[in-house]
């Protein structure tokens, strides 16, 4: 990736502080700063960290799957929640995001 960055023109530091499509830019300027020292030492450690961080990314984005029941984010499908014997397939929760969903199973709540 560093050959490919530099034939583009970019470095390290310029790919670091740029706005990457997609990203929303929230967040306080001390998340931003703890953000850019954590791509600091993955660029640093490339080979024992970012390379192998990069290569789980790309297993897990090849795994993972919506599911067409209830639209949470599983390795499996239909996903684990739909697939529980034990739920009451009579229930309907509704959140807005998949992070909601998480929160609620992490909670016990349904």
């Amino acid at each position: 990736m560093p050959a490919e960055m530099a034939r583009a023109g970019v470095t390290f530091s310029s790919a670091i502080g740029q706005q990457r499509p997609g990203c929303p830019r929230r967040g306080s300027r001390a998340r931003r700063r703890s953000a850019r020292k954590a791509a600091l030492a993955l660029l640093k450690r490339q080979h024992d960290l970012l390379e192998p961080l990069a290569a789980a990314l790309g297993e897990a984005a090849a795994k993972l799957k919506t599911c067409s029941v209830c639209g949470n984010i599983d390795t499996r499908e239909p996903c684990s929640i739909c697939q529980d014997q034990r739920r009451d397939g009579r229930l309907i929760v509704v959140v807005e995001e998949v992070g909601d969903l998480w929160a609620l199973e992490r909670a016990s709540v349904v």
